[in-house]
């Protein structure tokens, strides 16, 4: 059990410094653009820039990750954390379950009550009290 508990720590204080080193990374990076986040998946950490995020979507207490390479990360924290790491990225919440990149948005459509097209073609549904804040951050 001791080893068990010394590898545990062991792989904790791993995490920790790799976080630790994006966080820096982080302030060293002069734009918003190419900032990274690292997010901890079941195979490790991946540290992905934040332009190649094009939407995140709740799935209970995860967050899915959609890139824009097609790919899926699976997070085990909730879209909540995210919402406020990402918030000042060019990242909104339009819905209890999607944060979007607003720099990925391909069309907004005004019928069936309003949903908003990713350039990935995904529609992501957006709340009626979060409309008027969408509209306003894509100056429309």
């Amino acid at each position: 059990m001791e080893a068990v508990q010394k590898a545990k720590s062991l792989v904790q204080e791993e995490s920790r410094q790799h976080l630790l080193e994006n966080l820096l990374s982080n302030f060293q990076t002069p734009t918003l653009e190419n900032r990274k986040i690292c997010l901890a998946t079941s195979e490790g950490i991946e540290f992905i820039p934040t332009n190649q995020i094009s939407y995140c979507e709740a799935n209970g207490s995860y967050t899915d990750f959609h890139l824009t390479d097609g790919r899926k990360l699976v997070v085990s924290k909730n879209l909540k954390e995210y919402e406020n790491l990402l918030g000042e990225m060019n990242f909104m919440r339009v819905h209890n379950s999607f944060l979007i990149n607003l720099g990925e948005v391909k069309k907004f459509v005004k019928s069936e009550g309003g949903y908003i097209v990713m350039n990935n073609d995904r529609q992501v549904s957006i709340s009626n009290s979060k409309r008027d804040a969408f509209m306003k951050r894509m100056g429309i």
